[in-house]
């Protein structure tokens, strides 16, 4: 049977969800008018139904994720994602820069550091936390505009590669082998 590699991942969800609702009870109450020996072969065979199915479950489960692994590889997902990857950092890096305060026009920075210099000795002012420096940004509005630019490119960029990915995923398609179709099947994941 083949999957997309979308449909695979849906799979993947569902075994995980199965395996979760699966407990296998390794004690059980056995009532006074209960036969004893009866009591404890159906608890047995329920836990042993139960850790099969955890068995089962758990080797489909790593079957498809191997598949889709090398279905990543050769078709190029695992590339995409690097790159989407790359790009998320980017974005975020970018954005820091991109909302940064720009550079003050360096009269008004020269301005403000005469004033200080040139100021009577005060010893209360620094008593009062007035502080002897000047900040400013060290980038300029072109500069910055640039780094909004460049965010806005990587962005299209980024979701040109999600739309690529998205097909590759619908495209792309593994082959299950008939023992995790009857598993699936059994279980009602397919």
């Amino acid at each position: 049977m083949k999957i997309s590699l979308r449909k695979a991942n849906a799979l993947q969800t569902s075994i995980n969800e199965a395996l979760r609702a699966i407990t296998v009870k390794t004690s059980i109450e056995i009532g006074e008018f209960e036969d004893v020996q009866t009591s404890i072969n159906n608890g047995l065979k329920k836990a042993i139904e139960a850790d099969s199915r955890q068995i089962n479950l758990t080797r489909v489960l790593y079957t498809i994720r191997k598949l889709v692994g090398n279905a990543n590889a050769t078709s190029g997902i695992n590339d995409k994602l690097a790159e989407i990857a790359y790009l998320t950092k980017r974005i975020e890096q970018r954005t820091a820069l991109a909302s940064a305060t720009p550079v003050e026009d360096i009269a008004i920075l020269n301005g403000k550091l005469d004033k200080i210099r040139n100021r009577k000795e005060d010893s209360q002012r620094s008593l009062y936390g007035l502080i002897d420096t000047v900040a400013t940004g060290v980038f300029t509005t072109g500069a910055i505009k640039m780094y909004e630019d460049a965010n806005k490119q990587f962005k299209k960029d980024k979701q040109k590669l999600n739309d690529e990915l998205l097909e590759l995923n619908i495209r792309t398609q593994v082959e299950l082998d008939a023992d995790t179709v009857t598993v699936l099947q059994e279980e009602g994941l397919i």
